[in-house]
């Protein structure tokens, strides 16, 4: 994950937001594989850090900062929480998008996102406490439908209340 992600910085700092974005989504997509071949059987050792690693805060995604240090460091320690983790990628993400003045593709990555990582939970076993997992969600709507409206453009209005609608109503 640190080495792809490495690569992912250096595009980011070339200005490749597109290309920094394809790291991401490809981490993303392995990691998403990796849970799905665990429930088939077949467990990578590492993917046994997070199911150790015990979901014990709940807070939310974070979108003010570019890159969420204390998530980083619990990752690059390997005392990330599936959330954790699941924040943090998603966040680098995110940054990425506004950066390509893509707001409405946020709010329109941000359901399945909150979906994946429900059913990521159930897959690995990981229980948390009653309504955790609510709060999680609602947090993360909220988080996404403010970092979103502001900085949505009058002229992408339209196209972000289509994506944000289905947020308003999953928050609910």
């Amino acid at each position: 994950f640190l080495l792809q992600e490495e690569l992912a910085f250096m595009f980011e700092m070339l200005g490749l937001y597109e290309d920094a974005l394809v790291q991401y989504d490809e981490l993303d997509a392995l990691f998403t594989q990796f849970v799905l071949n665990h429930a088939a059987g077949d467990s990578a050792g590492w993917l046994s850090l997070f199911m150790n690693n015990q979901v014990s805060t709940w807070d939310g995604l974070c979108l003010s900062q570019p890159i969420n240090i204390d998530k980083r460091q619990l990752i690059k320690h390997n005392k990330a929480s599936l959330l954790d983790f699941r924040n943090y990628l998603f966040s680098r993400q995110c940054t990425l998008l506004f950066l390509m003045l893509r707001p409405w593709e946020v709010a329109q990555r941000a359901i399945p996102f909150l979906h994946n990582c429900i059913k990521e939970l159930a897959i690995l076993e990981l229980t948390l406490p009653p309504g955790a997992v609510g709060c999680w969600v609602f947090l993360s709507c909220l988080e996404v439908l403010n970092t979103c409206e502001q900085t949505t453009e009058t002229g992408q209005v339209e196209v972000y209340s289509l994506h944000t609608a289905n947020l308003w109503n999953y928050a609910r």
